[in-house]
This record gives structure tokens, C-alpha cells and sequence, in this order.
């Protein structure tokens, strides 16, 4: 939320889990901060253009994930031809 004292714009992030952290300056804010998904005074939600670059964030996270785990199953001994993490076996 925003809101203005002192003739400053303030972001209130009421999800802060410290106190002293919940209120400070939007113009310090600005470069760590991308709303993604603001609720209005009717409890609508909507989608800011953060919420997109979170799901591919996270998308790309899973690859990421995803990727590893199968690189370190087939630990590197895997002859070309076999399956990922069976080595095939000596004729």
C-alpha cells in the first residue's frame, strides 16, 4: 500500500516479517520492489506485470531443478545410446 506523511511516498509491505521494515520510502523501494499481485479495497485481485515475470522465474527454476537432477542421475557414466542414469551393458 501507499500512502504519503511527511510529504514523502511510503510503501507499507504488510507481509514484512519485521516491523521495523514494513514502512520505507518508495524511492528506495523502487529497485527491489515489483507488485505482482495487489488486492483492491473490494478484495479484487489483479495481476501486475511482476506476477509474469514470477511464474517464468519460477519456471525456469523448475528447469533449473529439473535439469540438475538429471545430470547428477546419470552421474556421467552413461554411454551414448542408453537411457538416462542405465548404462548399457559391454557386448
Amino acid at each position: 500500500m501507499l500512502f504519503e506523511a511527511d510529504g514523502e511516498l511510503l510503501l507499507l509491505e504488510s507481509t514484512a516479517k519485521e516491523r521495523a521494515s514494513m514502512v520505507r520510502p518508495l524511492s528506495a523501494m523502487k529497485a527491489y520492489y515489483t507488485p505482482y499481485a495487489p488486492v483492491d479495497h473490494q478484495m479484487r485481485l489483479f495481476a501486475y506485470g511482476g506476477f509474469f515475470d514470477r511464474v517464468e522465474a519460477r519456471k525456469e527454476a523448475k528447469r533449473s531443478r529439473q535439469q540438475a537432477d538429471s545430470e547428477a542421475h546419470r552421474g556421467g557414466d552413461v554411454t551414448p545410446g542408453s537411457r538416462a542414469g542405465h548404462a548399457r551393458r559391454p557386448s
